[in-house]
């Protein structure tokens, strides 16, 4: 997920990133319901007969951006009714009967027949931002994000659980700003982000992990590299003692971003070789072809011994893929979503492509 704010300048102007135009006979580009207004994809979520694809669209004359939820049947994709929640941050799928949506200060539940606007802790003097959520249960649910004051760019974290009932907040790690959270259980559950180390004139951010017990966070070791900056963006945790966490790490000398991943093997976590893409990556996702790491002009898939560069779906016409998230049919094959838009002009339009056979 893009950290803190979306603005159709910054998604055009991240698309005029050159990027390859690589052939993939594996991938097969997924039809949308066409949308008359720019608009991207933001996340996909799939599980226990389901698979939904969100995102946001600026609508000329409506106050805000305005949602968009698009749902997986028989036929194809259909576009379904949301509320206009605007940013789709992070999203989890209990049954095809119960799915959730975190963004900016709300979220909105799918019950089966609607989706409807849900609140969560909000409070007015802050910018309340859940960027990542996960399900224990349909009356357990946690989201994790960031509480800046209005108009800052930094804040204290948020730990949200829904009880059934209920958003309530939940203890938060005291540390950094928390973007990703996954876990076995409830009383296994990490959350990654970063943190800034060092003072004002040699200041390093760093990559943090932190584990929930059942009883209180414990925060791993910092993970850094020499002379670079460390963020992570997403987690995925496949056993106690196998957790990925993957986002990017950039030189100070020429901001350039750079994959990097970490494995936690139930003792310590430590960094794992990338290969030198030019991306940061802010999703992991398991299937039945492996651990597949989702950045915005990359896809590396974990073969059980390194990360390797998966080639990307592209487009004809001078059109380029960005990609936002992805996750795992129950077929087992890889769904990805983002969005297209014209080298040097300003429309984009929602993207959605599976890999696999």
């Amino acid at each position: 997920m893009q950290h803190l704010g979306i603005t159709w300048a910054a998604v055009m102007a991240a698309l005029l990133v050159g990027q390859p135009a690589l052939s993939a006979e594996r991938w097969a580009e997924v039809p949308l319901p066409a949308q008359p207004h720019d608009a991207v994809l933001q996340t996909v979520v799939a599980g226990e007969g389901a698979a939904w694809a969100f995102g946001i669209s600026d609508v000329p004359q409506e106050p805000g951006l305005q949602t968009l939820a698009f749902r997986r049947d028989e036929q194809g994709w259909e576009q379904v009714p949301a509320p206009a929640i605007g940013r789709t941050n992070a999203a989890a799928v209990i049954s095809r009967d119960d799915a959730w949506v975190v963004g900016d200060g709300t979220s909105m539940h799918w019950n089966g027949a609607e989706w409807r606007q849900i609140p969560i802790v909000a409070p007015p003097d802050l910018d309340t931002q859940l960027l990542g959520v996960t399900s224990f249960g349909p009356d357990d649910v946690w989201a994790v994000g960031i509480m800046p004051g209005l108009g800052e760019a930094e804040g204290h974290n948020t730990v949200q659980r829904w009880n059934g009932e209920a958003w309530a907040q939940a203890p938060a790690p005291r540390t950094g700003m928390t973007f990703g959270i996954d876990g076995t259980s409830a009383d296994d559950v990490w959350v990654v982000g970063t943190k800034t180390i060092g003072d004002e004139q040699h200041s390093t951010d760093v990559g943090i992990a932190v584990r929930w017990d059942g009883r209180q966070w414990r925060e791993a070791p910092p993970l850094t590299l020499p002379d670079q900056h460390v963020q992570l963006r997403g987690v995925r945790a496949v056993a106690p003692d196998d957790v990925w966490a993957v986002g990017y790490r950039e030189s100070p000398a020429n901001r350039i971003k750079k994959p990097f991943a970490a494995h936690w093997d139930g003792t310590g976590w430590s960094a794992v070789p990338t290969p030198e893409e030019n991306c940061d990556l802010t999703d992991l996702v398991q299937t039945v072809d492996g651990l597949f790491a989702i950045g915005s002009y990359c896809v590396l898939r974990y073969d059980g011994d390194a990360w390797q560069p998966v080639p990307l779906p592209s487009r004809l016409g001078g059109k380029q893929v960005a990609l936002t998230g992805g996750a795992m049919l129950d077929d087992g094959r890889l769904l990805m979503g983002g969005f297209t838009g014209q080298a040097g002009g300003t429309r984009s339009t929602p993207f959605a492509a599976t890999y696999g056979d």
